[in-house]
């Protein structure tokens, strides 16, 4: 009896502890305290086992504003996350979003679910209504998971005319040093040496330049270092 006692303390004070250390770490207000948390034991999580280096996300505290990155892992929206001190919200497959568990800190996290296959415009019109709110908007435009090393893929060319039609300003970002790039959930248990670039940023019409898509792709698979307006 005594030693289950002291067992279940020592559990107690543990999770004390961490729920602290969460709190601690938190800088996003998400408007709700377990999500709060979660966002500290994320940013402790990137910077000490997946020992992330970062631009960050300069972005003002409010106002519209489309930050585009490559995607190679599920291990991608944590590290933008880790960069950013607002709010972000990501589109992400529908199936992702409806996954027992998860499905709940996705609608708290404010994620927009795409039906990829019968009705993206849905999905297409929602994240427009955000992004008028002034909220930031995650987009992986490759439109699921990409590596340099895959078979090229042009970028979808519904962020560009997202950014126009909401006079968005585009965030471009680079994320590498991930172990085991092209998986979902292995990578969370690999630790890498993560690092996430941030790039000039570009105007809303930038859809009306020379060979715009093509570009933006290039940039967010590193063939090109930069993009000059």
């Amino acid at each position: 009896m005594t030693e289950l006692l002291i067992t279940f303390s020592i559990i107690i004070i543990l999770f004390v502890y961490a729920v602290h250390k969460g709190f601690q770490a938190n800088k996003v207000d998400w408007k709700h305290p377990v999500v709060n948390c979660i966002d500290g034991w994320m940013r402790i999580y990137c910077k000490s086992f997946q020992r992330l280096k970062y631009d960050q996300l300069n972005i003002a505290e409010s106002g519209n504003v489309l930050i585009v990155c490559n995607h190679v892992s599920g291990l991608d929206p944590m590290v933008l996350l880790t960069a950013c001190e607002r709010p972000l919200r990501f589109m992400i497959a529908k199936e992702e979003y409806e996954r027992p568990v998860l499905h709940s800190l996705f609608r708290l996290l404010g994620c927009i679910p795409v039906e990829r296959k019968s009705k993206p415009e849905v999905a297409f019109r929602q994240t427009i209504r955000e992004l008028n709110k002034g909220e930031a908007v995650v987009i992986f435009p490759h439109g699921g998971i990409h590596t340099d090393n895959d078979v090229h893929k042009p970028i979808k060319a519904g962020v560009l005319k997202l950014a126009k039609l909401t006079n968005s300003e585009i965030i471009p970002a680079r994320l590498t040093g991930i172990r085991k790039e092209g998986s979902s959930f292995i990578p969370l248990f690999l630790r890498g040496h993560v690092r996430l670039q941030v790039f000039k940023h570009l105007p809303p019409d930038y859809l009306d330049q020379k060979d715009a898509k093509k570009k933006l792709g290039d940039l967010l698979l590193g063939k090109i270092p930069s993009i000059e307006n």
